[in-house]
């Protein structure tokens, strides 16, 4: 069975897919980048393979447990699949960190859906995702900028921060600086081996993971996979979740974290584990996570982790039309999706970058975006507006306004598009991408919301730098009105049916905290 898993998994590493009946999918287009970052994710992997093999060398005749000594619902998880140190269910979805949980937790996470019942690392993130608790002032999750009702994002161009009010597109600006950025989607993020628009968290179980934004940050031992090191970093920053100085949260008292220096990230870290660890729930459920790490030892290293398990398996989604024909199922685009596929690969041009099992070629381009915002030139935000994207990370001239290819999946239901927000609609920004020069010139900022129609960025020497960088992946192509129809139609089979019941399965009717919830 090992065996079988890492040559499945290699296969996947090198686009390799078994025959399947009508596919022309791009899934095979992936580059020499992407193929050698999945390899260097896998060591983990390759190294346990290796041990397994090992050991079944050195033992030829292993023993078979006694029936009365194999539990009969879950027990000791030994053969993974429903409960205690197994891979898949119980108390710990990575084996060592779970319990004996008889039947994967407590359930409660289910929903009323039908959804198997999760591991209680699962519910654990489940519920620090969705609770306020996290933030400085205590007014915002992390669902409140990546909702599950809004295709985990928030509908507004840039996300906005601490002292907002509202949810989604009507969530109200503040006069304190503002996140600079669209707010991403986090559909099958384990996927992805660097995370944000310019992939500024990057590396491995195995030799750690770092954050690099103009200068390089290491992260603490210990974090699962880069999910979990994607999650460290909100609270931490004043304009997304740790708020500012001389500000107070929700009960009227002072913002601690937002007092703490921005350098001294260790430490705000430890403060914010501190506040979960004051929730005797939060401690009853780390305990049952994480049942051999001593209370005194708990650190947001584990909270992040568990965010990440929730995460990784609540926004999960492969069952799209477009799934279902690469699985050979007959009928399952219709004929203008067929015809729009064939556009897709071939006139539109988009295989070429939109590509993999995320439709994503995991790489990073100047796509001329308009910039909408205060944008980012260093790490702080009062700068004049541009954001240099990617450069920020490598410092290559190459990398200005360079950001990395968004996957498709669900594509219908993440507006607004692009790192800014610019495009608020699926139609307009593929027509940028079939001529961004052209499109860049009309940017028509009524489309944007009223409050920032007026924050497009106009600097007319930095406009012509970008336009001097744009992707050479990106030349004017010109589709007929039926064509491009056709493809919008299969722009709209990569939606998986389980988003629009997303909200519902995966929204806690309460958090430890006692916070509101968004959604609730």
């Amino acid at each position: 069975v090992c065996l079988a898993v890492f040559t499945v998994r290699i296969g996947q590493a090198w686009g390799i897919e078994a025959p399947r009946s009508g596919s022309t999918a791009p899934w095979a287009a992936l580059t020499v980048d992407h193929r050698c970052r999945t390899f260097s994710a896998m060591r983990p992997q390759i190294a346990s393979l290796v041990l397994i093999l090992a050991g079944c060398a050195a033992d030829e005749s292993p023993a078979k447990p006694d029936a009365s000594d194999t539990p009969a619902d879950g027990g000791d998880g030994s053969d993974g699949s429903d409960g205690g140190d197994g891979s898949d269910g119980g108390d710990g979805s990575e084996g060592s960190d779970g319990g004996e949980g008889s039947d994967g937790g407590d359930g409660s996470d289910g929903g009323d859906s039908g959804d198997p019942p999760r591991s209680a690392k699962y519910r654990l993130g489940q519920l620090l995702f969705f609770d306020r608790e996290l933030s400085g002032n205590r007014d915002l999750a992390c669902s409140s900028c990546h909702l599950p009702s809004h295709g985990l994002g928030d509908g507004l161009p840039y996300a906005t921060g601490p002292g907002s009010v509202g949810l989604g597109p009507d969530r109200t600006y503040t006069g304190d600086p503002l996140e600079g950025r669209n707010a991403q989607t986090l559909f099958n993020l384990n996927e992805f081996p660097e995370i944000f628009w310019d992939g500024a968290v990057a590396g491995t179980t195995e030799l750690g993971f770092s954050h690099i934004h103009d200068e390089e940050v290491p992260l603490p031992d210990g974090l699962d996979n880069p999910v979990a090191a994607q999650a460290m970093f909100p609270v931490v920053q004043p304009a997304e979740m740790r708020g500012f100085e001389d500000t107070f949260d929700v009960n009227g008292n002072p913002n601690d974290l937002g007092a703490m220096s921005q350098d001294d990230t260790y430490a705000i870290w430890d403060a914010t584990a501190d506040r979960v660890l004051a929730i005797p729930e939060y401690v009853e459920l780390l305990a049952e996570v994480y049942p051999d790490v001593p209370a005194a030892s708990l650190s947001f290293v584990h909270v992040s982790n568990a965010i990440a398990e929730f995460e990784i398996e609540a926004f999960h989604f492969d069952n799209s039309p477009y799934d279902r024909h690469l699985a050979g199922e007959a009928g399952a685009l219709d004929a203008a999706q067929l015809r729009g596929l064939e556009i897709f690969e071939g006139k539109a041009g988009c295989g070429e970058c939109h590509t993999g099992s995320l439709l994503s070629d995991l790489d990073y381009h100047n796509t001329l975006a308009p910039q909408v915002g205060p944008g980012r030139v260093s790490g702080e935000l009062d700068n004049d507006g541009r954001d240099l994207g990617r450069w920020r990370v490598t410092g290559e001239d190459a990398d200005k306004y360079a950001f990395r290819t968004p996957t498709l999946r669900n594509i219908t239901e993440s507006a607004p598009y692009t790192h800014s927000g610019s495009y608020s609609t699926l139609e307009a920004v593929v027509r940028h991408m079939l001529d961004p020069v052209a499109s860049f010139d009309n940017y028509d900022p009524t489309q944007l919301r009223a409050d920032v129609q007026d924050q497009v960025y106009t600097n007319a020497e930095v406009i012509a730098e970008m336009k001097a960088g744009v992707s050479d992946k990106l030349p004017k192509r010109t589709l007929t009105e039926a064509e491009f129809d056709d493809l919008m139609a299969f722009l709209g089979a990569l939606t998986d049916p389980a988003i629009h019941t997303l909200a519902d399965r995966v929204t806690p009717e309460s958090v430890p905290s006692g916070l509101p919830v968004d959604g609730r």
